[in-house]
């Protein structure tokens, strides 16, 4: 489901690595791919995340948004792709709200949306990126 943003990542990793310094030769490929990937994750809804992923997804977002070509998030040693791609793994699908089961048979109001919370969190933990 969105594979294939961490894939993009991962290119984007790669290419650093590839020249080993902080500015790459191919400088405009590097942008572009930051730009596209920029623009795939202005689609994603941070509610479509795990509540605990959610305020760091928009940060990440606003952060490679900023990204002016320069490595200074690198410089400063705060790796937003890596980081984006762990937060990745707590997506749960497009107009998710991270769906749950139902917990109906709770009598209880409160502590329902307590365990179907937890649930949820729990579920996406243990099947990060959507596996069964």
């Amino acid at each position: 489901m969105i594979q294939y943003l961490i894939d993009l990542i991962d290119r984007i990793e790669a290419k650093q690595k590839q020249s080993g310094s902080e500015i790459l030769p191919d400088y405009e490929t590097q942008y572009n791919l930051v730009k596209e990937l920029s623009r795939e994750i202005e689609r994603l809804d941070p509610r479509d995340f795990a509540p605990a992923a959610q305020c760091e997804f928009v940060v990440l977002r606003a952060e490679i948004k900023a990204w002016n070509g320069h490595y200074t998030m690198r410089i400063s040693g705060r790796d937003p792709f890596r980081r984006l791609a762990k937060v990745l793994q707590f997506y749960g699908g497009p107009n998710s709200w991270i769906k749950s089961r139902s917990f109906s048979y709770v009598a209880d109001g409160k502590l329902r949306k307590i365990i179907e919370r937890d649930y949820r969190e729990l579920s996406l933990a243990a099947f990060a990126g959507g596996a069964p």
